[in-house]
């Protein structure tokens, strides 16, 4: 028999917890993490380059040159053309009750080509994204619903955009609108998974209607699948994210934690012996966060200062709650155990990830906004 859930300050040892994840908000979430590292990462890049008197005059030059001048107003068409499209999905997303989420980092005020193109990069993914949550959020309701005029600008263009049209004229309105809206979901992408791909062309001479009705049952577990597969990255970038951004060292997250299941341990500078375990069990939706200590092969000694281990993590664990279900991802207490109510867990060191007190343990946000020289 479950425990029942404990108040938060009470709370120090092993924890249960079940997944509850909020598929567009996290997507979103994710786009604005990879936006800011990539927008970090540009920074950086600009700000070495600018520092080094060697390059310098290549830079100045580069300034002036017409074909960047052009490239920076296309950017500039770019951003305004997104910002706008975001407003709008953000709009029609709020009409059918669809939480937004995260948004991007501020605008960047210098015009590095790379850090501007971060920025639009971003923008444009989250108009994607937002597309995708409305079509999939929409299917198989009237065109007429908001944001559903949107769909067909995301749809994939060129020779699949030809074939998806040569389909249309060979089928029912209604299943070829049907193929369109499964496509919606994954076509913001930019390219689609191969299982998906490879059902498109089957689905164009599918010949018998028994043989269509089976494809598009099997495209339809390939695009959820899809799906499925895309959140569960989502998911373990914002774990990822939201522990650097409380100052924790992480171990490398797979992408696949949240597909697959598996652990991740993370810690502070100053825990000593101590860190995190994490464990998620993916097919109940569900995780376990309890308080290890790396020891030597064969010891097996309690210390006192389990205890405050336990304690100290009882205070951290609600920032980490809060931190992850503003990103779309809520965590629901399901069990709990006081300090000391079972042993912490000794691991042999040789098997956890070696962290040290000097690590970085937060990827900081370079002032974005600052004037390079």
């Amino acid at each position: 028999m479950a425990q029942p859930a404990t108040p938060p300050g009470t709370m120090s040892g092993p924890t249960s917890v079940l997944l509850i994840p909020a598929a567009a908000p996290i997507l979103l979430a994710a786009a604005a993490i990879r936006a800011a590292r990539a927008m970090q990462n540009a920074y950086q890049d600009a700000e070495s380059l600018a520092s080094d008197q060697a390059f310098a005059a290549a830079e100045r030059a580069a300034r002036q040159s017409a074909a960047q001048a052009a490239g920076m107003e296309a950017l500039a068409r770019r951003q305004d053309a997104a910002q706008a499209r975001l407003t709008r999905l953000r709009a029609a997303a709020a009409q059918l009750g669809i939480a937004t989420g995260a948004e991007l980092p501020a605008a960047p005020e210098h015009d590095a080509p790379a850090l501007r193109g971060a920025y639009v990069a971003g923008l444009e993914e989250q108009c994607a994204l937002l597309q995708s949550a409305i079509a999939d959020h929409s299917a198989g309701t009237a065109p007429a619903d908001a944001g559903l005029d949107e769909i067909e600008v995301l749809l994939p263009h060129g020779d699949l955009q030809a074939r998806l049209d040569a389909y249309a004229r060979r089928q029912t309105p209604q299943q070829a609108a049907e193929v369109r809206r499964l496509l919606a979901r994954v076509a913001h992408r930019g390219s689609l998974p191969e299982a998906v791909a490879r059902l498109v062309e089957q689905l164009e001479t599918a010949g018998t209607p028994e043989r269509h009705a089976a494809l598009l049952t099997e495209l339809r577990r390939a695009v959820q699948q899809a799906a499925e597969q895309e959140l569960a990255e989502a998911e373990a970038l914002v774990l990822e994210q939201s522990l650097l951004d409380l100052g924790y060292q992480v171990e490398p997250i797979a992408h696949t934690l949240f597909a697959q299941g598996g652990l991740v341990h993370f810690r502070k500078p100053g825990w000593g012996n101590y860190m995190v375990r994490m464990r998620v069990h993916a097919a109940a939706k569900s995780a376990n966060f309890n308080v290890i200590r790396a020891v030597e092969a064969g010891a097996n000694e309690t210390s006192v200062l389990d205890h405050l281990a336990e304690d100290r993590w009882c205070a951290e664990f609600p920032a980490l709650l809060a931190s992850l279900a503003e990103r779309g991802l809520k965590l629901d207490v399901t069990r709990r155990l006081a300090a000391g109510e079972v042993p912490v867990q000794f691991v042999e060191r040789g098997k956890l990830p070696q962290f040290t007190e000097e690590e970085s343990t937060r990827r900081e946000q370079a002032p974005l906004q600052k004037t390079l020289r």
